[in-house]
């Protein structure tokens, strides 16, 4: 096995009761970042768009070059899905052969979430594929499941699915979802290369890493695979 796609870290313990303590710490506060004028103009365009034509929605957050997005996109041809990603040289991979129901979205995940999350516009499941994993101990806060907006990332749609090849991230994941009342399945996948949702799934496969998907869910039990 390859070690080049290992996580190297310098956190030998990862403890339940600091991950916790995050969350309730981010509640007695407001997350006051300001949103970018540019990310209100982006958010008005997209909103506009899909209530035209008003469909579920599939967010793919940190999309990176789409990968995923264009399998969603195929998979799930009567809704819309929208890439998401901050990077405009990643998404740029997306400029050509776009399918009618994929709207790409250069924008702050921070920013593009509390708009969203303060609209009416039906997500049916959020996706984030492999993360930043930011594996050095004093990076901890900006993982997702340390942040300010995790609460709100994990409940902007009734099903939400993470993967990663970082079993101790989706674990604490887990813990933040299981404060909020959540349902949680963490569960080991071995996906066919062709079925590879990311160029990172695909070079992990490749190289035999172990992956995991975490799946979230509001209500017990979980729903059927299809949306």
């Amino acid at each position: 096995m390859s070690q080049d796609y290992q996580i190297h870290t310098n956190q030998d313990i990862f403890l339940a009761a600091a991950t916790k303590r995050y969350q309730r710490l981010y509640r007695q506060h407001d997350y006051q970042r300001p949103i970018p004028e540019r990310s209100v103009t982006t958010f008005a365009w997209i909103r506009k768009r899909i209530m035209e034509n008003l469909r579920p929605i599939i967010l793919d957050s940190g999309c990176g070059k789409g990968m995923s997005s264009l399998k969603l996109a195929e998979l799930y041809p009567s809704h819309w899905i929208i890439a998401l990603d901050q990077s405009a040289h990643r998404i740029r991979a997306l400029s050509k052969h776009r399918p009618d129901n994929l709207l790409v979205l250069q924008d702050d995940c921070c920013d593009f979430w509390r708009q969203l999350a303060a609209s009416e516009l039906p997500v049916v499941l959020h996706t984030i594929f492999y993360p930043n994993p930011y594996p050095k101990r004093q990076q901890e806060k900006r993982r997702w499941y340390a942040h300010p907006l995790a609460e709100m990332m994990l409940q902007l749609s009734p099903r939400t699915q993470l993967r990663s090849n970082w079993l101790d991230y989706l674990r604490h994941t887990a813990i933040v979802a299981g404060q909020l009342g959540l349902v949680t399945r963490l569960v080991t996948i071995t996906p066919d290369i062709e079925d590879a949702m990311t160029h990172f799934e695909r070079k992990y496969i490749e190289n035999e890493v172990a992956l995991f998907e975490l799946q979230v869910c509001g209500a017990m039990p979980f729903p059927v695979s299809n949306i």
